[in-house]
């Protein structure tokens, strides 16, 4: 299913493609949200195993069966949805390239994209391609997002940032502000603190890009005010 449904968001002809790309990221990610970033994988989906006799017993009493589970049975479908979801994860984590290229398409996919991408190792392609995704102002914020939370040196993208909280779009430089925020701490720069100051007491905030919208863009401000102490 992952595979299918990133060739058919791969072709520009696709209808409903940011859709797609929504349901791509659920059938991943499921219910995660950036307070699961940065996201650890192994931690995520330690789970015990099963074999393939297990799970095709829980398929059985789940699909086919008219009658309760035992507590036994209970733990092994379990067991069995956590082995899915580790699948279905790697199934995803598996087209990491799609995603980068992505970044230079239809704004829509690609602000998804970005934040798809915040879930998957930080290795220099992916970090090179976030900080150079400058086609549309969504999809700037929402790399500038992704580069908040991958676990990469601050010394990586604090130039860039720091440069971005001059941009002409408002969103870009707070999430800007809010990627320094959470890569410098307390050598936050002063003008990035006095745009996270400004946008904490705004009266009312732009929506955040696709892809981040699981809160408030006033929740995510303030997250990274409490990542100094402030909130």
């Amino acid at each position: 299913m992952v595979r299918f449904l990133v060739l058919l968001i791969n072709d520009p002809g696709t209808p409903a493609r940011p859709a797609l790309t929504r349901l791509l990221r659920d059938v991943g990610l499921g219910a995660y949200t950036d307070h699961d970033l940065p996201f650890d994988p192994k931690a995520a989906f330690d789970g015990p195993t099963v074999t393939r006799r297990q799970e095709d017993m829980v398929i059985a009493l789940v699909y086919y069966r008219d009658e309760g589970l035992t507590e036994e049975a209970m733990d092994i479908a379990d067991s069995c949805a956590a082995k899915w979801a580790t699948d279905a994860y790697r199934a995803v984590a598996a087209h990491v390239d799609a995603y980068r290229h992505w970044l230079g398409d239809d704004p829509l996919v690609a602000s998804q994209a970005a934040e798809l991408l915040a879930w998957f190792p930080a290795d220099e392609p992916t970090i090179a391609a976030l900080l150079s995704a400058d086609g549309d102002d969504a999809v700037r914020a929402s790399a500038n997002l992704a580069l908040a939370h991958l676990p990469v040196s601050p010394c990586a993208i604090a130039a860039r940032m720091t440069d971005l909280l001059g941009h002409d779009s408002f969103v870009v430089r707070v999430t800007a502000a809010m990627a320094l925020a959470r890569r410098l701490g307390q050598e936050l720069p002063d003008p990035a603190l006095s745009l996270l100051i400004d946008a904490k007491d705004a009266a009312a905030l732009p929506d955040f890009p696709l892809g981040w919208q699981h809160r408030a863009a006033r929740g995510y401000v303030a997250s990274a005010l409490q990542r100094l102490g402030l909130g």
